[in-house]
């Protein structure tokens, strides 16, 4: 795939040059190859963002692959995230149902298509959160794949188990989504009541209870899962098995998280949501488990920052907090800058909640 002067060939180069700036070997570049790598990547971008009007350019691979290179040197190199937010977004044309014949031209089981369904699926996660809080939020889009249905099988084997773990993250997106149009909804109808206590209308009642019913199903094919990784499970002791235990420890958590807001608590409903105990218990293992693993990995550590981010806010003594910040900057050492907005993060949620000894 890689040629020279080629968009692949562009990719790489942009992507190896800034990871080498962003990690300890930057420090000895000069002033002008900094400059040379910045003019590099800029113009990587703007190849990348000439392509992305034209529909046809995502049913190119390389151009997908690049896009998806492009996505971790903007991680590496803006300390929001914003870049990166503004980047997968643009890839919801490959999920839209107007735009389903996109997805036909690939092999759903391509490596390539496998890291962007991941790559969309984390975004439509970490991003819903925060545009909902923000004023400007108006609608998340229904554009995540609904894979539901109980697992009919154990994964077997590797690709079996990428399987598995992106078919997760896009029905914990996908509930996420459902959850925040709801909340939003529940909010609405609730500044219009003239008379309280409010009381959500039929439909409104009516949805909530579903996604109930499809969060609780999900939960316990989460659980069922991680048994899998656990101490005897068919998955345990393997490399790959330890790999992905946290990230399915992170849905069974965040999915919990998913029904901490108020519209959800005051309805008196039955929630799949875990004691303070138990989440702490499950935040303690995650850590654990990205210690071990970040040590030894590279670009992949971006992952791990990103599950830290959010269970990180479960933990509450001063010295699992001092771990996890630490975890961050093996992170941020890893090259990746947004680690730092990872951090920002963690730092204003544990500034309600004071550490314990």
């Amino acid at each position: 795939m890689i040629q020279e002067k080629g968009l692949i060939f562009d990719a790489v180069t942009a992507v190896g040059a800034t990871f080498a700036q962003q990690t300890h070997t930057g420090r000895s570049l000069s002033s002008a190859q900094r400059a040379q790598i910045r003019d590099h990547c800029s113009f990587f971008r703007r190849m990348i963002d000439s392509r992305m009007s034209n529909p046809s350019s995502f049913q190119n691979t390389t151009f997908l692959f690049s896009l998806q290179l492009l996505a971790f040197m903007e991680l590496m190199t803006d300390v929001t995230g914003e870049r990166w937010n503004q980047l997968i977004r643009q890839l919801r044309p490959l999920f839209t149902r107007q735009e389903s014949h996109s997805i036909a031209t690939y092999s759903f089981n391509t490596s390539i298509f496998k890291f962007t369904r991941m790559s969309y699926a984390i975004h439509n996660i970490t991003f819903n959160d925060k545009l909902f809080i923000d004023s400007t939020f108006k609608e998340v889009p229904e554009s995540i794949p609904k894979a539901f249905g109980p697992q009919e099988k154990s994964p077997r084997n590797h690709p079996e188990r990428i399987d598995t773990l992106i078919q997760m993250l896009e029905r914990w997106a996908y509930l996420n989504i459902r959850s925040l149009k709801w909340i939003r909804c529940v909010r609405e109808e609730q500044a219009c009541s003239a008379f309280p206590p409010y009381s959500p209308s039929e439909g409104i009642a009516h949805e909530g209870l579903q996604i109930i019913d499809m969060a609780c199903a999900f939960q316990q094919d989460i659980i069922n899962v991680i048994l899998q990784h656990t101490e005897g499970g068919p998955a345990s002791g393997t490399q790959v098995g330890d790999t992905m235990e946290p990230y399915y420890r992170w849905i069974l958590t965040g999915l919990c998280r998913m029904f901490a807001a108020p519209e959800w608590l005051s309805r008196g409903w039955k929630l799949p949501i875990m004691p303070a105990e138990l989440s702490n218990e499950q935040a303690l293992i995650i850590l654990n488990s990205a210690e071990k693993s970040v040590a030894r990995v590279k670009l992949e550590a971006i992952f791990y920052g990103t599950v830290m981010s959010l269970v990180g806010g479960y933990l509450s003594s001063a010295g699992d907090r001092e771990r996890v910040i630490k975890l961050l900057k093996s992170v941020e050492d890893r090259g990746f800058a947004v680690a730092l907005a990872f951090e920002a993060d963690l730092q204003h949620e544990w500034g309600s909640n004071k550490a314990q000894p």
